[in-house]
């Protein structure tokens, strides 16, 4: 499609939509899934992108917002964090008269708020530290090796004849 066509397009039928592009990228849409809501393919979706700084933008700052909300959540499981809970009990009421004997009775829910500590989970701990910090914390080992290896002290037994090769085995020495 010629640029001018396409401009016309663009203010038309994607500009308006910017806002709704963006909270696709953020809510982890791929680019083909929010060129089909557009109505068009992955490779038109591009051809905007490239055209239209503010489309790219949308989508890039949608990806962006998406990935501080995870990187966040990731940080806070790794730490630990407090929150609030609600525990619903019951609270018993009972009236006595003034010689002790009951009178009546009322149950009713009651809603409590408990503060919790969800401590620090290691799997987020390990993938925080070791994305975060590689120097300190790598996945990886490096074995260094000095000496031979047992393969190169073995006699080569491919020369040996069958009989040969059995007298071996009978004295014990393989």
């Amino acid at each position: 499609m010629p640029r001018k066509e396409r401009s016309q397009y663009y203010q038309e039928k994607i500009k308006p939509f910017l806002e709704i592009i963006a909270a696709d990228a953020r809510r982890g849409l791929s680019k083909e899934e929010i060129a089909k809501n557009l109505g068009m393919t992955r490779k038109t979706l591009y051809l905007y992108e490239k055209d239209f700084e503010e489309l790219r933008e949308a989508l890039k700052n949608g990806r962006e917002e998406a990935s501080k909300v995870v990187e966040n959540e990731l940080f806070k499981n790794a730490v630990g964090f407090e929150y609030i809970d609600k525990i619903v009990t019951n609270k018993k009421e009972v009236q006595y008269d003034e010689n002790g004997k009951k009178i009546s009775e009322k149950v009713e829910p009651v809603v409590l708020e408990v503060k919790k500590r969800k401590p620090g989970e290691l799997g987020a701990q390990i993938f925080w530290l070791t994305n975060k910090l590689p120097e300190h914390w790598k996945n990886t080992q490096n074995i260094k090796h000095e000496g031979n290896l047992l393969a190169n002290k073995l006699p080569d037994l491919s020369k040996l004849s069958v009989e040969e090769l059995k007298q071996l085995t009978k004295l014990g020495d393989i």
